[in-house]
């Protein structure tokens, strides 16, 4: 039995604290702005984000750029949240994930 692909999108939040959350979402837009929502309820700006398009194997590309950024970061905060990441640099490494995954 062939295992059923999480359709879904690629996220990445940089937020004032110099955290990255990473994550996958089946309802991106929705989940960054939970994301969002939060953090300022907390009074944590959010400085940039992205999402990627929706792909039928998101959530494994998921499992892929975490497992990078764990090895970039200088800090893990939880399993998604990430310090000493550069921005540009997740979302381009999210970027070559899907593309390879064409």
């Amino acid at each position: 039995m062939q295992k059923k692909l999480s359709k879904g999108g690629l996220y990445v939040i940089h937020f004032s604290t110099d955290i990255i959350k990473v994550g996958f979402s089946v309802e991106t837009s929705s989940r960054v702005a939970t994301q969002i929502s939060k953090a300022w309820s907390l009074g944590v700006t959010t400085l940039q984000s992205w999402e990627s398009e929706e792909r039928g194997n998101a959530k494994q590309l998921e499992t892929k750029l975490i497992y990078w950024c764990e090895r970039q970061a200088t800090e893990l905060r939880n399993r998604e949240y990430f310090k000493g990441l550069e921005f540009n640099s997740v979302v381009d490494y999210a970027k070559a994930l899907i593309e390879e995954s064409k």
